[in-house]
């Protein structure tokens, strides 16, 4: 099946500027050292561990990286879904939640986000295990379903990352003083292992009706109601974007029982993930 796909992603460890068309976008993960932009208005200067996400309005002229050591993406829509190729116009649902930073950016087409030390740690693993299968250092049967959830899931953490940024800077567990953001930041990036309420009020110190509160104010569902939101909405992604056997979208989201898994999902979702998977088009086939 994949013998002639091509994959509109590129993968790169050189640090530079995309020549932009519609549909085009660009993140670079800087990782070391520090990124200087020029545009015709401004002059910026942004230390790692940050991300630059750009759109086809991008009003950079000029990227200096010196000794920055980053990731370079290149990529349009149709790499995470191939019923996206030739569209102009994004028409976002659900399962395509993590482009919106790329849409919501400024009318100068980029931003530069710093990232938390848990997110950049989680990119970088992520990033390393792209590179194998983008690049086809090792090519097992799915690669691009591999490549793709790998990639949505860097996309994810952004996501989540500007959603959560100076949204609950202020809030804290009242015992210790700790911000509500490092529970949140531990979630997303740590949601592949096995995690239980009372593992997360060890770590955090804290007790079970304190944190169960906090979430229930917050978000309106407890810890692990969220834990398991941040869990389910990746398996949508992966399982409307890729043709990954369940066991292995199972076991990217940290469940190991296959059974378990159905269940959750379909009380998510209301279809089990064979039914949902049949429910949505082939992320491999280009519709009119």
């Amino acid at each position: 099946m994949w013998a002639e796909y091509n994959m509109p992603l590129v993968y790169s460890r050189d640090i530079f500027l995309a020549e932009f068309h519609p549909a085009l976008c660009q993140l670079i993960y800087i990782e070391t050292g520090e990124l200087i932009l020029k545009d015709r208005d401004h002059r910026g200067h942004y230390p790692a561990p940050a991300v630059l996400l750009i759109n086809h309005k991008n009003a950079i002229s000029e990227i200096q990286s010196g000794k920055t050591r980053g990731h370079n993406f290149i990529f349009t829509p149709d790499a995470l879904n191939s019923n996206y190729r030739g569209r102009a116009e994004w028409n976002l649902d659900s399962a395509f939640f993590f482009l919106k930073p790329f849409i919501n950016l400024p009318e100068k087409g980029y931003s530069c986000r710093s990232l938390h030390s848990e997110y950049s740690l989680k990119f970088a693993t992520l990033c390393r295990k792209l590179n194998l299968y983008l690049n086809k250092q090792e090519i097992p049967e799915f690669w691009p379903c591999l490549s793709r959830s790998f990639f949505m899931e860097i996309l994810i953490l952004i996501e989540r990352a500007c959603y959560l940024s100076g949204e609950h800077n202020e809030l804290y567990i009242p015992e210790t003083g700790t911000k509500i953001d490092e529970i949140f930041i531990f979630m997303h990036t740590h949601y592949q292992e096995k995690i239980t309420l009372e593992g997360l009020c060890r770590c955090f110190a804290t007790n079970r009706t304190t944190l169960n509160r906090l979430f229930q104010d917050i978000c309106g569902k407890s810890a692990i109601a969220y834990l398991n939101h941040i869990r389910m909405e990746m398996a949508v992604s992966v399982l409307k974007n890729t043709l990954l056997p369940l066991h292995q979208v199972a076991e990217r989201i940290g469940i190991n029982d296959l059974s378990y898994f159905a269940r959750a999902f379909k009380k998510k979702t209301g279809l089990s993930p064979s039914a949902f998977r049949r429910s949505v088009q082939s992320p491999y086939e280009v519709t009119n």
